[in-house]
């Protein structure tokens, strides 16, 4: 009978600590896209013409975050800076395209990648 009482309070202890223990972030958790311009009404675009300013957009769904993201241009790379989030508010930052060709954003939350979105600039 002890054994019995010993390894069901050692099941509720351990059930309680998997329900309070912080999860990992997922991709899930977010919104990241690129578009065609920086309103906040511009939609995710997979392609855009030259003479227009690329918009990167992120929302954090679950939580206050730090995030950045990097583009991958045709001929290079860059980082934005790491700016903290606050949850469901729409961060917007613009982008000129310089050359034509595909740019790849990807999207970091505390440090680790969540997911990348690209977008062919024409002309």
């Amino acid at each position: 009978m002890k054994a019995t009482k010993t390894l069901v309070a050692t099941l509720l202890a351990a059930g309680l600590l998997t329900s309070v223990a912080p999860t990992a972030a997922s991709a899930r958790d977010f919104e990241g896209y690129i578009g065609c311009g920086r309103s906040g009404k511009a939609p995710e675009a997979h392609s855009c013409p030259r003479s227009r300013e690329l918009g990167v957009f992120f929302k954090s769904l679950d939580a206050d975050v730090f995030f950045y993201f990097c583009v991958k241009f045709p001929n290079g790379r860059d980082c934005s800076n790491s700016v903290e989030a606050e949850q469901g508010h729409l961060y917007r930052q613009g982008i000129d395209p310089g050359l034509p060709g595909k740019y790849r954003v990807t999207f970091f939350v505390d440090g680790k990648p969540i997911g990348s979105r690209a977008i062919n600039v024409t002309g």
